[in-house]
């Protein structure tokens, strides 16, 4: 990815944090954290954001929790499989 695409795609995530209906202290430190996001997750995150306006709270919030598990695969795997099983729920009920 090239820089000015990686700044692009950095201050537009910026911008969705602070969108977001995040306490403050956690729209900064998220905003301090997107910096060193992974190109292929900071792309993915801005796309879904911008296809669905109306999910960015809760895939903000699965932005963060996975930030908070400090890159350790077991933990990741954990939050997505507890979203996994959030989503089933919802899609069962409704």
């Amino acid at each position: 990815m090239t820089d000015s695409k990686r700044t692009e795609l950095t201050l537009r995530a910026k911008e969705i944090i602070h969108g977001s209906h995040l306490s403050t202290a956690d729209k900064t430190l998220l905003e301090g954290r997107v910096l060193f996001i992974a190109d292929s997750m900071l792309e993915m995150f801005v796309q879904v954001c911008d296809e669905d306006p109306f999910g960015v709270d809760a895939v903000v919030k699965s932005l963060k929790k996975k930030l908070e598990a400090g890159g350790n695969l077991k933990s990741i795997h954990e939050i997505i499989k507890q979203e996994r099983r959030e989503i089933e729920e919802s899609l069962a009920i409704g």
